[in-house]
């Protein structure tokens, strides 16, 4: 199973870490980390390990808002922040 993990700068300088494990066969957890709030996001039903690219547009970010990391994608199961 493997773990990846990187960080990335927002465009308004902020640092975001990003988290992809790999838990079982088609199923992976994600996770997002800015300005210590996480989000968690379990993917299910993957044909092929996620990229991070992949990952990353998972996690729409709303800069209006306290919460940098509001709202996973359609489809996605989300166990909270």
């Amino acid at each position: 199973m493997n773990l990846d993990s990187w960080l990335v700068t927002s465009f308004d300088g902020r640092t975001i870490q990003y988290a992809y494990k790999e838990l079982s066969d088609g199923t992976a957890a994600i996770s997002a980390t800015a300005n210590g709030c996480t989000t968690m996001i379990l993917q299910r039903n993957l044909r092929a390990p996620m990229t991070r690219a992949q990952v990353e547009a998972a996690f729409e970010q709303n800069f209006a808002s306290s919460g940098p990391l509001v709202r996973p994608r359609s489809g996605a199961t989300s166990l909270g922040r």
